[in-house]
């Protein structure tokens, strides 16, 4: 941790009806839409869902299971409280929850 600083991890999953799938797909992989955040952003990468990267050296990635009917969202961040900020606020904007 003194050498590399501390990282925190965070994972969400939701389940989703077919009709869902559909209008997330359109936001996260055709539009690349993606919510107001509290973190400069480096870069974003789309290879697997759309990956938000950092300059703090965290990032956040919206992707859809292979195996499940699941929109899982990781983000990993220098404080766990602002993984968890990163997860509430990607929540809020693609299914719409009040947290």
């Amino acid at each position: 941790e003194q050498e590399c600083g501390s990282i925190y991890m965070e994972e969400r999953d939701y389940r989703f009806s077919p009709q869902k799938k559909a209008q997330l797909y359109e936001r996260i992989y055709v539009r690349r839409e993606l919510p107001a955040l509290p973190f400069e952003v480096d870069h974003i990468g789309d290879l697997d869902g759309i990956k938000v990267y950092f300059r703090n050296g965290g990032w956040v990635i919206a992707r859809f299971s292979g195996t499940e009917p699941l929109l899982r969202v990781f983000c990993e961040m220098p404080k766990r409280e602002d993984a968890a900020e990163i997860c509430r606020i990607f929540e809020t904007f693609l299914l719409g929850k009040a947290v």
